[in-house]
């Protein structure tokens, strides 16, 4: 596995590419626990500032009384997450995301699911017919958006809902291939570990969390762009 060694680190870059160009994620170390997540995310390209959303989020398991209603721990507990783009009711979701181990939990996994590969037997027809309907509007305002367009990917089935009979169809065609699809499981076990993720391309999410492991934390944070190696 890729290890990154500060400033020193083309060659590991690369490598990262070259995974997240094959398979839309990449699993990797750093040299230290005492590198900042966002010194890592600034190693790897362009850190993404976003109006109301921490640089580094803390994400910590919640149970549904201690969650916000409109997020996932909000809609799903300590249960199993569902795959899903980041933010993918935004016009322009970020294109990565980086997680890395800030309180391991070795039970705990996080699912990579590549949605090239669920949607690639779909027309360019149908996906261009098929419109979705955000959940929450973003500055009050509500825009139709495509699963695919701009050469972005993107599925959520908690906050996209079809608006037409196309997408309806197409809704549930996904639905029954992420259903039949076996998920890659990664594990952040330690806090040199950590995982990016092309979220234009790849699906993620989480296994339950069971009661002894709440304490788990992960640190995310967007990136706009990668480096050019």
């Amino acid at each position: 596995m890729t290890t990154l060694y500060g400033k020193d680190s083309a060659c590991e870059i690369k490598k990262i590419h070259k995974e997240l160009t094959s398979t839309g994620y990449c699993k990797f170390n750093v040299s230290s626990e005492k590198i900042s997540t966002l010194e890592i995310s600034e190693l790897l390209g362009n850190t993404a500032e976003l109006y109301g959303v921490p640089t580094v989020q803390k994400l910590c398991p919640k149970n549904l009384n201690n969650a916000k209603p409109n997020t996932y721990s909000g809609n799903y507990g300590l249960n199993a997450f569902p795959l899903h783009t980041d933010m993918a009711h935004w016009s322009s979701p970020p294109h990565y995301l980086l997680l890395r181990c800030a309180g391991p939990a070795t039970n705990v996994k996080t699912l990579l699911l590549d949605l090239e590969h669920i949607i690639n037997t779909e027309s360019k027809i149908t996906l261009n017919r098929a419109l979705f309907r955000p959940r929450r509007s973003l500055d009050n305002k509500t825009c139709l958006l495509r699963l695919t367009e701009n050469n972005i990917l993107r599925w959520d089935e908690l906050f996209l809902s079809p608006v037409n009979q196309t997408a309806k169809d197409l809704s549930n065609r996904i639905l029954e291939k992420i259903k039949l699809s076996t998920p890659i499981t990664i594990g952040l076990t330690k806090k040199t570990e950590c995982i990016i993720i092309d979220n234009w391309r790849a699906l993620h999410g989480r296994t339950p969390v069971v009661e002894k492991f709440e304490s788990r934390i992960i640190d995310r944070v967007y990136l706009s762009s990668l480096w050019d190696i």
